[in-house]
């Protein structure tokens, strides 16, 4: 498990943009779906 620390926005903003596309079945969609990458 990696810990991530950043402004809330900052996340929440890409999440919130590929949630409406995501199967709403799943119990973690977003988790199951999107990489996410260290640069």
């Amino acid at each position: 498990m990696v810990l991530v620390k950043d402004k809330r926005n900052n996340i929440l903003d890409p999440l919130s943009a590929v949630s409406g596309i995501i199967e709403r079945r799943h119990t973690l969609p977003i988790l199951s779906n999107v990489l996410i990458e260290r640069t």
